[in-house]
């Protein structure tokens, strides 16, 4: 989109150019060409407010927490004469997303002694938010009784994937926003598009997805959010395209016969309401006459910003007028993503105006109920980051979060993924006085008994690799430590595939090499990297839960490098690998895992091996770099193992 537009940049090195080319992207709502347009102005002058605001807020809009509170706190200091108020609420808030309560309360509480008395809206929700931090372990008491985790590589990809649905018990519909736009007429407004579509479960593992309907599916526009109804007659899903700086969606419904959903027709004007978006569908069966249609809009009429509406729908599809749900449901903020479940007549949204952990979380709501109460599903099904896209199928759970663990290419938390989660009540309540009974947990389960348990879960993760660029973290240097996080280091990893594909496939004339080289880095790069990087995810949680239940854990850790260079710098670069990974711990869920590290409940012990666990096919010829660089094989070689795991004295390996 900005392509020819940044090489005149580039050329002109103007530092009022690039923050004018930010201006533009804002607008247009592309907020990280925002970012790199005003960090190359900011780079020319790092103490100008202005540009530095302006960072900060490009930061917050593709939610990158940890560079928008960085420049917002930079701001905060350069602000001497007050000309940005807002600098301390959204700095407080950014540390409030990742997690720092305390840290956010403070800066809140600052907020608040200064603007305390304005009769905004920023006022009212700086309130609020400094209660719910203040409240934070009372909020985290009451966990919920599930295990979650990512939905793996076949599903999610580095950029967002959203709105899960379960069509059956083993097919899921969904969203993705992966997708290059082709159309001419509208890829200077939308470079990516997002499509719905279709995987199936089989043996606990999703298959890569299909594209779910070409019906559905249209060019150059958004297909997304999409709900059908239980019945599976029915389907509302959603078409956005970008007017005057303005995404606009439009909700659209198609019907089934002979196993085809039909050409896709929009919903009559009264809920298609002009100028407004009408998005994120969910559909609840009412008895016998027909069905009732939730969904999310800006339009007038509302309590806040996005509020959820709901109209009927008669059995021959004629859609009724909308109405506000109305307190308790909405807000003075977004209340969004609706998911009704006609067995336990429950109606699941999400929300930022509710008491909650921070960002998004989700609730629950018995529109029936004599009590008229909102109830938050509680950690670790929410966390301090966006958790919407609530959506269930008896005993399992579907939701998208951008919280760590998600694949991202641009910042940690810019993206959303889908995880699959499953409740382990005894009973759950699925039609007001029928319940199902459950396997039931046992109350008087031991340290051993758990420690046998979570070596099943722990082995087949064992040995875990994870693997790292060349010559990465800290390239040229002796340190044994680097500060860098091993979540940077594997996004950087990812985002250079391009790299490794030019000088290691394109490189070969012959085609029948290029397409087994073409092979061979796709099966490295999906199936090793990858995958061994969500398991870093899945290991810490099971470690962390361990350490909660009261056991004490040694994590051994081995590190290797290629070749290339000589000896001595091998084992320091190995170290400096196994500390990025360590500082990946520090940080994991808010600090937890460090404070058992200071605690001496968790240790890690070191085995830095540099190149002495090499294969001696691997180059280490400096001008070969095709070989010593870019293959597989000498990236293969470039990681940190977790070799084996002693909890309690147990060995798991």
């Amino acid at each position: 989109m900005y392509l020819l537009f940044a090489v005149q940049l580039l050329q002109a090195q103007s530092p009022t150019a690039y923050e004018r080319a930010g201006d533009k992207a804002m607008k247009e709502g592309d907020y990280y060409s925002a970012f790199a347009f005003y960090f190359n102005s900011y780079a020319s002058n790092n103490t100008d407010l202005v540009i530095t605001w302006k960072l900060a807020e490009a930061c917050r809009l593709y939610n990158d927490y940890e560079n928008a509170q960085k420049y917002y706190n930079k701001a905060y200091g350069l602000d001497k004469q007050g000309q940005f108020p807002l600098i301390a609420f959204y700095l407080a808030e950014m540390n409030q997303r990742q997690g720092y309560y305390e840290e956010a309360a403070s800066i809140y509480n600052n907020y608040l002694q200064m603007h305390g008395r304005d009769n905004s809206y920023f006022t009212d929700k700086a309130k609020r938010e400094l209660a719910n931090c203040q409240n934070i372990k009372q909020l985290l008491k009451d966990t919920a009784k599930v295990t979650i985790q990512n939905s793996g590589t076949e599903i999610n990809s580095v950029y967002s994937d959203f709105a899960p649905s379960y069509l059956d018990s083993t097919t899921l519909l969904y969203s993705s926003l992966r997708f290059e736009n082709k159309d001419k007429k509208t890829q200077k407004k939308n470079k990516y598009i997002s499509k719905l579509l279709v995987s199936n479960n089989e043996r606990n593992t999703w298959s890569r997805p299909d594209n779910y309907s070409t019906q559905l599916n249209r060019p150059g526009l958004h297909s997304c959010n999409s709900a059908v109804s239980g019945n599976g007659k029915l389907l509302v899903y959603t078409q956005c395209q970008r007017e005057r700086d303005k995404l606009i969606c439009t909700l659209y419904y198609s019907t089934q016969k002979d196993g085809n959903w039909s050409d896709p027709k929009p919903l009559n004007d009264s809920i298609n309401f002009k100028g407004y978006t009408a998005t994120m569908p969910a559909i609840g069966n009412d008895e016998l006459t027909g069905y009732v249609l939730y969904f999310v809009s800006d339009r007038p009429g509302g309590l806040g910003k996005a509020d959820i509406w709901k109209c009927s729908i008669t059995p021959d599809f004629v859609f009724g007028n909308p109405v506000n749900v109305g307190a308790p449901v909405n807000t003075v903020d977004d209340d969004i993503t609706p998911f009704y479940d006609n067995l336990n007549s429950t109606l699941y949204f999400a929300s930022d105006g509710h008491k909650g952990l921070g960002g998004f979380d989700i609730y629950s709501y018995k529109p029936d109920s004599q009590e008229q109460t909102i109830q938050n599903l509680h950690y670790p099904i929410n966390t301090s980051y966006n958790d919407l896209y609530y959506s269930s199928r008896n005993n399992n759970f579907l939701l998208s979060s951008n919280r760590p663990g998600s694949l991202y290419i641009k910042a940690r938390t810019c993206c959303y993924d889908i995880y699959d989660g499953v409740y382990l009540d005894t009973v759950k309540q699925v039609k007001k006085d029928t319940l199902i009974a459950i396997e039931p947990i046992a109350s008087d389960i031991t340290k051993d008994s758990i420690t046998i348990e979570v070596i099943k879960q722990i082995e087949p993760l064992l040995p875990m690799k994870l693997y790292f660029e060349n010559d990465q973290p800290n390239p040229k240097t002796m340190l044994t430590t680097t500060k860098s996080n091993y979540v940077d280091l594997y996004n950087a990893y990812l985002t250079n595939e391009k790299k490794y594909r030019e000088n290691y496939v394109d490189v070969l004339t012959d085609e029948s090499q290029r397409n087994k080289a073409a092979a061979e880095i796709t099966t490295f790069f999906n199936q090793v990297v990858k995958k061994n990087y969500l398991d870093l995810d899945r290991f810490s949680d099971l470690v962390l839960k361990q350490l909660d239940a009261g056991n004490k854990i040694e994590i051994i850790v081995r590190g290797s490098a290629s070749p290339l260079a000589e000896s001595g710098y091998n084992k320091n670069l190995s170290k400096r690998r196994i500390s990025s990974v360590i500082n990946f711990w520090r940080v994991y869920d808010s600090g937890k895992l460090n404070n058992y590290i200071k605690a001496g409940k968790l240790t890690i012990t070191e085995d830095a091996v540099g190149e002495e666990m090499t294969t001696t096919k691997i180059s280490d010829d400096l001008k070969d770099k095709r070989n010593s660089v870019y293959s597989p094989a000498a990236g293969s070689m470039r990681y940190i193992q977790v070799m084996r795991v002693m909890i309690n004295g147990v060995a798991v390996e």
